[in-house]
């Protein structure tokens, strides 16, 4: 990993060809391969990947999940 990414969590994390990462890990290991750019968040309820760029439409899905009654991995 390079001196721009950033591990949030204690999971051990595996990366070939990626930078500017960002990634708050649950309990399981990750592997990155070729990624730029990327954001994610992995929970015990589900994972998250996306491009920093459309990181600010995460409130979009937030909003369709709650519609859907998907309120638990809110």
């Amino acid at each position: 990993m390079c001196i721009r990414d950033r591990v949030i969590g204690d999971s051990p994390v595996i990366s070939e060809d990626s930078s500017g990462v960002v990634i708050s890990t649950g309990d399981r290991p990750l592997a990155l391969v070729g990624l730029d750019d990327v954001v994610g968040v992995d929970t015990d309820d589900a994972l998250l990947v996306t491009s920093r760029s459309s990181a600010q439409k995460v409130k979009n899905v937030v909003a369709r999940l709650g519609d859907r009654g998907l309120t638990q991995i809110l």
